[in-house]
């Protein structure tokens, strides 16, 4: 989409130009090179027309060139938080989860968001991106579901003393909007979980990649599909942290 922006302006600023110095008059010696200079503004103009209808069918809808900004939000339903109780006789067996780190590889680690248009081609939308850093976002999010799950004793805070019996880190392999069928849009997330004792020893391991089709082909949509996808991959691996 930035592509199609760029040579969209490239056109207008090359009609522009072109308008601006065509002469007023013409000496008749010239007459025959003043009647390029319409068309050339002709040509430019079908250019633009046709550019503003391909940005328009593209692959984001987006009703006006707004920047927006988002979160990774998890935030339980009210009934879910009340079915937890506040004290439990197990609660010294459950697990005290520590997120130690969350690392997002290359391609997608920039606060911008991403789309894949086909196989091997990706682009960065200029005009939506996360609030802040999408590893800082994430892992707010999964500390917060973590702590909403019931087969979790605590979650430690960062900076906090508590002493966990669980240490976590996670990588990102995958974040993207997926644009490559423009019938069935998607959002895609994949996460790789290794699960750690206070030995540092290794207790699981476990990678899942989530792809949520999409109602609607905006940034909007695109962030909506990434929490239901991580809502769901949280949901499955809390067994592994125990």
């Amino acid at each position: 989409m930035l592509t199609q922006f760029n040579t969209l302006w490239e056109h207008i600023r090359c009609a522009l130009h072109t308008r601006a110095f065509i002469p007023r008059s013409q000496p008749r010696s010239e007459k025959g090179r003043s009647k390029s200079f319409p068309k050339l503004i002709q040509f430019h103009l079908w250019v633009l027309v046709i550019g503003i209808g391909l940005v328009g069918n593209g692959c984001l809808s987006r009703p006006a060139l707004v920047r927006e900004t988002f979160l990774f939000d998890l935030s339980a339903p009210e009934s879910v938080l009340s079915s937890h109780p506040t004290s439990n006789s197990n609660q010294h067996s459950l697990p005290i989860l520590d997120l130690r780190s969350v690392t997002i590889v290359a391609p997608f680690e920039s606060t911008a968001f991403v789309y894949r248009t086909a196989e091997l081609a990706y682009e960065m939308d200029p005009y939506a991106a996360f609030l802040v850093p999408p590893a800082r976002s994430l892992a707010q999010a999964v500390r917060s579901a973590w702590r909403n799950e019931a087969a979790i004793g605590d979650v430690v805070e960062p900076g906090s003393r508590m002493v966990a019996n669980r240490y976590v880190e996670i990588q990102v392999m995958e974040l993207y909007g997926d644009f490559q069928n423009i019938d069935e849009p998607g959002s895609v997330l994949a996460l790789r979980f290794v699960v750690f004792d206070t030995n540092n020893e290794v207790r699981a391991q476990r990678e899942i990649r989530e792809r949520v089709l999409i109602q609607e082909r905006t940034a909007r949509g695109v962030m909506t599909g990434w929490n239901e996808g991580l809502r769901k991959i949280v949901t499955a691996t809390v067994q592994d942290l125990r």
